[in-house]
């Protein structure tokens, strides 16, 4: 937990069959490895794994040294209804 200062930065991109976020902030760099493991993450992280992971994505450090993380969701079609 940290001092609540510094910038968050969110990054939405469409992959393929899924969508990626990236979110990183200014915190310490952790060096944590390329995936997170639920039984190893901090609480919260471990939260965030088994979140992502019943949706069928994945959570991943998306670089250890700047404290940048990657979710991968797939993509899903929304229909929506247009009435004339």
């Amino acid at each position: 937990v940290g001092t609540g200062k510094g910038t968050v930065r969110v990054e939405v991109a469409h992959r393929g069959t899924h969508v990626e976020v990236v979110v990183s902030d200014e915190g310490p760099a952790r060096g944590a490895p390329d995936l997170v493991h639920p039984d190893s993450a901090p609480l919260h992280l471990a939260a965030a794994v088994t979140t992502a992971e019943s949706f069928g994505g994945r959570l991943m450090v998306a670089d250890a040294h700047t404290h940048r993380y990657r979710l991968l969701l797939p993509r899903s079609e929304v229909t929506t209804r247009h009435d004339a």
